[in-house]
């Protein structure tokens, strides 16, 4: 109701989270996704052959 007559946020809203990350967690985050892709890949190759 605050944002809606004043077009301001409201004052007691939590701000919101950094957007920024840090360089070895983005690395670490990468490395998980692409190992879970090799799995998957694998098990796909797996079922494929029977």
């Amino acid at each position: 109701m605050f944002h809606a007559v004043t077009g301001k946020p409201h004052p007691a809203r939590p701000a919101p989270p950094s957007r920024r990350r840090d360089p070895a967690e983005i690395r670490r985050r990468d490395n998980l996704l692409h190992e879970r892709a090799r799995r998957r890949a694998e098990e796909l190759t797996q079922l494929q052959r029977g």
